[in-house]
């Protein structure tokens, strides 16, 4: 039977460029680093895998808002978020280059990193993480 999708380029017309690129941060959980188990009272994990993200010792502030809705500021380390390249965004409180962050365990977008605050008022935030509330789980620790 006669195929509904067009027939594939062959030879020196195929176009590489239609090609789709996987993402790096996207690649299989192998390519990564291997999660690490934190420890502490609460711990905040990823809302889809559970995956450990940061103790909630490292909670800033909880009073933040992000794209979902509620966020909390973390003081860094978070060392089960891969983070995306940095780009400029205009948030709400003015022009940052932040970095997308990403659970380790099943690449799930979590929220940014702050890499740069523009305007002199805002720098406490760099370096500091921001975790969506709506992506991210509060689970009793050990």
């Amino acid at each position: 039977s006669a195929s509904p999708f067009p027939p594939r380029p062959r030879g020196d017309s195929f176009d590489a460029s239609l090609t789709p690129v996987t993402p790096s941060i996207l690649s299989p959980p192998s390519s990564h680093p291997p999660t690490v188990h934190l420890h502490g009272p609460s711990i905040y994990s990823c809302a889809s895998c559970l995956t450990h993200l940061a103790p909630s010792s490292a909670v800033v502030s909880r009073s933040f808002h992000g794209r979902t809705g509620r966020a909390y500021l973390l003081d860094p380390p978070c060392p089960n978020v891969d983070l995306g390249d940095p780009a400029p965004r205009n948030l709400m409180t003015g022009m940052h280059t932040v970095r997308d962050c990403f659970c380790r365990g099943c690449g799930e977008e979590v929220g940014w990193t702050y890499v740069k605050a523009w305007e002199r008022g805002q720098r406490y935030k760099e370096g500091r993480f921001i975790f969506e509330k709506a992506k991210v789980y509060m689970e009793a620790g050990e």
